[in-house]
């Protein structure tokens, strides 16, 4: 009698563990699909910012795909709320890329989905604190202190606008916080953010309108597989 319920159970008992195996496995396998979509989107919402931070050997630019060597400002990151002008520090946060103007005089419109302007030699940004239009693209001449766009070195040839600061210009808070271009011998910006220029037309052309720098102190995270 004995032997016979052994014999009578261990089927059944097989039969549950089999069914309580297949449903952890489609479980896992459920979860595993979730896991993967979850970090899909995170992707795609990472592909849709250019990210700014540090790295083992200085600061880099990157949009999950692609990372390209940068350089900010010369005190180096600062909380957006402590940003005050002239205080050559970039504010972490994230800032939109309003529009991009380039020298007609130098070099070709860029191919970007971002709006695009060229630049005139009267063009002039606001930074004075007190003044009317602090923190906004004025033309010269102006008589409230300003800096000039038009530039001897290649500095603004391309020039990125940040949504910094602008919504509405809030005085002494920062103003003229750019994404623009440098050169191998550049050690530091005023508070911007710089890259090369071959590294600047390839950014372009990978961003989109209302495209976010954002400027971070979290190194970035090593890329997930499953």
């Amino acid at each position: 009698m004995i032997v016979f319920e052994i014999a009578y159970k261990h089927p059944y008992a097989i039969r549950r563990s089999s069914q309580k195996a297949i449903a952890i496995g489609r479980l896992a396998a459920d979860h595993v699909q979730d896991l993967t979509l979850c970090l899909h989107a995170a992707t795609l919402k990472h592909m849709n910012r250019w990210t700014v931070s540090p790295g083992q050997t200085g600061y880099a630019i990157d949009d999950a795909r692609t990372s390209y060597p940068c350089i900010i400002g010369k005190s180096g990151l600062i909380d957006a709320a402590a940003k005050r002008e002239g205080d050559m520090a970039t504010p972490l946060g994230s800032w939109v890329m309003r529009c991009v103007y380039f020298r007609p005089d130098r070099t070709a419109a860029p191919v970007t989905d971002l709006p695009t302007y060229p630049l005139s030699a009267d063009l002039g940004c606001c930074d004075a604190p007190g003044g009317a239009a602090y923190n906004q693209l004025v033309r010269r001449p102006y008589p409230g202190r300003h800096e000039q766009l038009w530039r001897e070195d290649e500095r603004y040839d391309l020039l990125v606008v940040l949504g910094h600061n602008d919504a509405p210009p809030i005085a002494g808070l920062g103003s003229a916080i750019f994404f623009h271009l440098c050169t191998k011998d550049t050690e530091f910006t005023a508070g911007c953010v710089a890259v090369l220029r071959d590294h600047m037309i390839e950014i372009l052309a990978n961003s989109s309108r209302d495209m976010a720098l954002v400027i971070t102190r979290l190194a970035p995270a090593e890329p997930l597989s499953i």
